[in-house]
């Protein structure tokens, strides 16, 4: 009987210990996961305490026109350190500081103090084309009786290609016309009638510019533009032309030239009359001419 109780004793010992160690071990195992935790937490503090350290960068967007030139510092809105010391800058790669043809571009600028802490971001670069104002006066006088021909002229050697292309890009042509008769409107000037020659003449001088791949107010066979005017028939003791490429869209354009005093002067000016617009969508390319008169 003595025998039976000792092993009864030593048993509930035995259990009684090995409770123990589990209580130890849950304990352990807590204490190890509340270590990992707090050793997170920390890690997220270092983290955050490093981040406040790195500069302060905040970059712009920036427009320019094609064949001008940029410097990193024109992306820059400010960058500040905690040390007050100058940001040093530098783009991502060499080929973000050569950018040159017309489009959108992304540009990514990494900005560090003295101590390595650096932060990289993202802002834009875009080209657009460049246009062309040009205005020029005629002060030969003329007799009344010198009409304009109809039609486009014989033996011009664009007569065949120009006649599809004259068919076409009607309502960008009508909205030219609205957005300048509105710029027009603005400063209290009578609005431009759309001439169907100087129309013609307009698409001739945009076909000329995208057949040759120059964009100018002297034509490819190295006269004037206004030479169009002697080409048609037309006769004016005044004469306008604005020319640009690359604009998609008609608010685009006409933005752009509103934007430049010669362009909108060439738009607003009370001693035109009539306008003609010319648009060639040519590989890939939009073509824009407006070409201003006062016909008689």
């Amino acid at each position: 009987m003595k025998k039976v109780l000792v092993i009864f004793i030593l048993l509930v010992l035995m259990l009684a210990h090995l409770m123990m160690n589990t209580k130890e071990k849950i304990k352990l195992f807590n204490m190890e996961r509340l270590g990992i935790l707090v050793l997170k937490n920390r890690n997220i503090r270092i983290s955050a305490y490093s981040q406040s350290k790195v500069p302060n960068l905040i970059l712009k967007k920036v427009t320019i026109e094609k064949n001008v030139s940029y410097q990193i510092n024109d992306f820059i809105e400010s960058c500040t350190t905690n040390s007050n010391l100058k940001c040093q800058l530098d783009y991502q790669n060499e080929q973000m500081r050569n950018y040159t043809e017309v489009g959108t571009y992304q540009i990514t600028i990494i900005a560090q103090d003295a101590s390595h802490h650096k932060i990289r971001k993202t802002t834009s670069l875009t080209i657009e084309p460049v246009v062309f104002p040009l205005e020029k006066t005629n002060k030969q006088e003329l007799s009344n009786s010198q009409k304009i021909e109809k039609g486009i002229p014989k033996n011009n050697p664009l007569d065949t290609k120009i006649i599809p292309f004259v068919k076409k890009e009607i309502e960008k042509r009508n909205a030219v016309l609205e957005y300048v008769n509105q710029y027009r409107k603005e400063v209290g000037k009578k609005p431009l009638i759309l001439s169907e020659q100087l129309s013609i003449a307009a698409t001739i001088r945009a076909l000329e510019m995208a057949e040759s791949k120059i964009i100018d107010h002297i034509r490819p066979d190295g006269r004037e533009c206004f030479s169009i005017f002697d080409d048609m028939g037309i006769r004016a003791t005044s004469m306008g032309e604005n020319v640009a490429y690359g604009y998609q869209k008609v608010s685009s354009v006409l933005e752009a030239w509103k934007n430049s005093p010669t362009h909108y002067d060439n738009i607003i000016n009370a001693k035109y009359t009539y306008i003609g617009i010319g648009v060639i969508h040519y590989n890939d390319i939009y073509y824009w001419v407006q070409l201003f008169a006062n016909k008689e």
